[in-house]
């Protein structure tokens, strides 16, 4: 009886080591903290950001500064700043000389006793506004073979890139000041009656056909606001969104690396803004011929602003 029970006993400890071990053996292995840091460590199976880098370039966008970090061998992302000098430049503008007047006449020869000549040209100042902020997205599709890169993001800036405004403030106060004295000035002539009152107070024989002073473009006639300035500027969308193409990696897998891109911000149709008399207003193809609205034609052409930097990029870790 002793020796049965002992046959059935070790039997039957035998079968519950081995259901034990079945059962150990079935049991999902949860991963553990180090599995995802050996995963996140190599690059390739973490969508975590594990890299980050920085570069300095220049181009077409200016000097251009990032920071950049790796989702994975095969995304990227950028954000950065492009610094382009503010360059300016000085032209010199006709303005429509004084007719129907003459030094002879009462009236204009005491406004120029109390007032001072009237100019002939303004001298302007163009500045260039091309600063902008980006943020880029990097898609590596042959990520084993070569760097070479599908790009798509954003630049960011102010929406006039260049600003045209008389060099000196109030130059041509006399002007406005010129312009309030006549009356009843026909829209399409831009004639009027000029009549004068002095400091004292003395009214002068009004002239008649006497025109006004400002800056003709095409048939657009722009006078001088009563604060004696005159501005202008080109506007494009402050968002511009980006496509392009390139080569080399934003964190290069050694320490240094060259990255070279080329695409286009797609920044909308260019419109082109003056500030007068009349407050701002956007000039048309409909309010400008000739000269001004051939200028107008080629503008709303330039739908896109071409982008080509060189890079000398950096892996931080």
């Amino acid at each position: 009886m002793l020796g049965i029970t002992s046959v059935h006993a070790q039997v039957l400890t035998t079968t519950v080591q081995d259901t034990v071990a079945t059962t150990v053996q079935s049991t999902p292995q949860y991963p553990t903290s180090s599995y995802f840091s050996e995963k996140g460590n190599s690059g390739s199976s973490s969508f975590l950001p594990n890299k980050l880098g920085a570069s300095l370039g220049v181009g077409t966008t200016g000097v251009t500064f990032d920071l950049s970090t790796q989702f994975s061998d095969y995304i990227g992302l950028r954000a950065g700043v492009d610094w382009l000098p503010n360059v300016k430049v000085d032209a010199d503008l006709d303005l429509s000389k004084v007719s129907g007047l003459s030094n002879t006449d009462l009236a204009y020869s005491q406004f120029i006793a109390e007032n001072g000549g009237l100019p002939n040209k303004l001298t302007v100042q163009g500045k260039l506004n091309m600063t902008t902020f980006h943020f880029l997205i990097d898609v590596y599709p042959f990520a084993e073979f070569n760097s070479l890169h599908l790009t798509v993001g954003g630049y960011f800036g102010a929406k006039k890139i260049v600003k045209v405004y008389n060099k000196e403030e109030g130059a041509l106060k006399a002007v406005s000041k010129f312009n309030s004295s006549l009356t009843g000035v026909d829209p399409n002539t831009h004639e009027g009656t000029f009549t004068y009152t002095d400091n004292n107070g003395t009214t002068y024989p009004s002239v008649a056909g006497v025109k006004q002073i400002g800056v003709e473009l095409g048939d657009y006639f722009l006078r001088p606001t009563d604060e004696g300035n005159l501005d202008a500027s080109i506007q494009v969308s402050g968002f511009r969104p980006y496509v392009g193409i390139g080569i080399g990696r934003a964190v290069p897998r050694n320490r240094i690396g060259v990255q070279c891109d080329l695409g286009c911000q797609f920044w909308g149709t260019p419109s082109v803004y003056v500030s007068g008399a009349e407050g701002e207003e956007k000039l048309t193809k409909e309010n400008t011929n000739g000269e001004g609205g051939d200028v107008l034609k080629i503008l709303s052409k330039i739908t896109v602003y071409p982008t080509l930097t060189i890079r000398l990029t950096g892996r931080i870790f």
